[in-house]
Formats: structure tokens, sequence, C-alpha cells
């Protein structure tokens, strides 16, 4: 299978090198607007063309891997011109029913990945139309398997609720990163040190979560908090169930967002 992916920004730059290292530089062909971005991929050995008309017959699969508000340009240029193909999109926000009637194709699968797919350790939520063949679903598989794991889904709105999940979800760690990052300088470590105790302490409970992610982690939090110690003095500051509606309120404001952009 030939793919072609439209926009080489940070994830499609990550979905480009995880499908090269799996099938070869010979089968990824990589277009974008942005002529510093397609320097970019021909230093990383990615076939770059000069335009999706140039591209359409050269492939087989497209990802269109663009921001969501550069989507309807986009889609006004291939309308017309998707034969045989299966369009893979990663836009949050854009539907399943708004790809299918502006690209004028019913082999259309809608995905949701994360920034860990830079390090091939993304989780990418799917959701195939109608017209999507099983072999179309097995080749998306194999795409979204070669930078991490992958999940399909029945009913398309869970894809914005996963959105607010696990898809801004990164942002959440790299929030918490930086937060406990200024504390420990706020108490006396330097930048240096202060990122290696929060690195170190992140990648460890991490693994441990993954470790044990049959325990709960409210029991797992209990493991770590000691009756009148200094977790559970930090924890009687932060108010844990205000802490806990705080982020619950985030990611319904997150939610939000993602079916405002499905519905326009």
């Amino acid at each position: 299978m030939n793919i072609g992916i439209i926009g080489y920004g940070v994830m499609g730059e990550a979905i480009a090198s995880a499908l090269v290292r799996q099938h070869g530089c010979e089968v990824v062909v990589v277009f974008d607007v942005d002529p510093t971005r397609c320097a970019c991929a021909q230093e990383s050995s990615v076939t770059v063309i000069g335009s999706i008309a140039a591209m359409l017959p050269k492939v087989e699969i497209l990802v269109l891997a663009v921001k969501p508000q550069q989507y309807h340009v986009l889609a006004s240029e291939m309308n017309g011109h998707i034969g045989h193909h299966l369009v893979i999109s990663i836009m949050a926000g854009i539907s399943l029913d708004q790809l299918e009637e502006q690209l004028d194709t019913s082999r259309v699968v809608r995905t949701m990945p994360n920034t860990p797919a830079q390090i091939g350790q993304g989780l990418t939520v799917w959701i195939a139309s109608g017209g999507v063949t099983p072999q179309d679903k097995l080749e998306t598989e194999q795409i979204l398997s070669a930078f991490g794991k992958h999940l399909e889904l029945k009913n398309e709105d869970m894809v914005n609720a996963a959105t607010a999940i696990s898809g801004s979800g990164p942002a959440y760690v790299f929030l918490l990163a930086q937060a406990l990052e200024e504390s420990a300088i706020a108490l006396g470590f330097d930048r240096e040190t202060a990122r290696l105790l929060v690195t170190e302490t992140l990648r460890g409970s991490s693994a441990l979560y993954y470790d044990q992610r049959q325990v709960a982690p409210q029991e797992l939090r209990r493991r770590v908090t000691s009756p009148g110690g200094t977790t559970n003095a930090a924890m009687e500051s932060l108010g844990v169930e205000k802490f806990v509606e705080l982020w619950k309120a985030a990611t319904q404001a997150a939610y939000k967002r993602a079916q405002e952009l499905s519905q326009r």
C-alpha cells in the first residue's frame, strides 16, 4: 500500500516517521503547503511531492493531518478527485458526515491520536464510515499500530469524548510536570535537578500505574499516603474531591469544544 500524508506538522511528521520505519520510505509520500515543513520532510528521507493533484494518482491511502481550520480549503481542492482512496483523518472535530459529504467518498476513517505517537507510544481511537471494507480496516490498523496502540469505537460521539481524555491528555500530564518542576525549584532545587526529580517520578509512577492497572488509582494513591504524613498534608492542601471535580469540568470543556467543531 502506498500512503500519502497531507500535512507535515507534529503529528504528520510522527506518522510519516513511524510508517517509514515500518514500511520503508518508498511507500510514504508527503505534501505540505509550508516550504519549511517540506524541507524538513526531505531531510528526514521522506518523499515530498509538489501538490495534492500530483499525489493522488500515486497513493491508495490518504492521511489528512492538517489543522481542522485548514480542512475546508483542502476539501474543496480534493472534492471530486477521490477515487480508489481510503481516507484516514486525524483532524479533531471533523465528523464522518462532513468528511464523506465534502470529499465525496464513503471510505473514510476518523481517528484521534495523541502526541506520544512521536515515540511510538501513542494511543489512537478510531471509527469507520459505512463504506469502509474489512480490508480497509485491516490496513487502518496496520497504519495506526506503527505509532502505538489503537482502539476502534462504534459511537462517533465517543471520539469527541476520547479527544478530551487521550487526545488532550498529554497536555494535562505536562501541566502537572510543570507544576511539580516549579514547586521543586521553589523548594530550593536547581532546574536540572528539579527536572530529574519530576521526570523520574512521572516515569516510575506511570509504569507502576500500568503494571498494576487492575488496581484502582485511588488505592495506589492510598498506598503512598500515610495518615498524618507528608503526602497526606499535600492531599489535604489540594482538596482531593475538589481536584477531581476540577478535572471533570476541564475535560467536559474539551469534550464540548470537540462537539462544537463537529457541528460546524
